[in-house]
């Protein structure tokens, strides 16, 4: 179904939007005219960039934005040359080329940070949850978070079977994952999807 694309355009690499994304456009554009720059000047450094940066944001869309920001720095030091390549005042010239530098410092260390060293230390699937379902305590119906649903088919089918899980545009259409995003915000809706599939456990 391709509406399913509106609601994971945030996954799909920037050319795949390009009609309806914001910056797609300006994206393409400047890179095209810093890719050629680059060549004239052959800034070896920088066309590396450009394309590491445009790989990343071919890969998912939500890097768009900072390879942009990215691209249009390096396109601003391009463009601040004459045609033989000469740099604005010295000053000037080490601030525009240390920009690029810094981002992509700060833009690793968040990353580092994020993945590596604030990385959870213990899983946070409810392994404990499951072994007591498992030992005949309870079971029945469960309507659960999404990234959750194979997790606990995996572990409980037939025994206790899920709302939904990851097979969103495969098994489950579009109107169905909206109404299982209302539900998730709409009380009303929640106790009338646990009294239609006489639902057991909230997960």
């Amino acid at each position: 179904d391709s509406r399913w694309q509106d609601i994971i355009q945030e996954y799909l690499n920037i050319f795949h939007t390009i009609g309806t994304h914001l910056i797609a456009i300006p994206f393409v554009l400047s890179t095209v005219v810093a890719i050629l720059l680059a060549v004239r000047f052959r800034e070896i450094g920088y066309l590396a960039i450009i394309v590491i940066m445009c790989s990343a944001t071919i890969l998912i869309n939500r890097l768009s934005t900072p390879s942009l920001l990215m691209i249009l720095l390096i396109l601003v030091d391009l463009l601040s040359r004459n045609g033989k390549g000469d740099q604005l005042p010295q000053k000037i010239a080490y601030v525009i080329k240390g920009l690029p530098i810094f981002m992509i410092f700060t833009m690793s260390s968040y990353y580092i940070y994020f993945f590596i060293v604030n990385r959870p230390t213990t899983d946070l699937k409810p392994a404990a949850m499951i072994e007591y379902i498992k030992n005949g305590r309870v079971d029945g119906n469960i309507v659960n978070d999404y990234g959750l649903g194979g997790y606990l088919i995996y572990h409980l089918y037939p025994s206790s079977r899920v709302y939904i899980d990851g097979r969103a545009g495969i098994f489950y259409n579009v109107p169905f994952y909206q109404h299982y995003r209302s539900m998730l915000m709409t009380p009303v809706i929640l106790r009338e999807e646990i009294e239609k599939y006489d639902v057991k456990m909230v997960i």
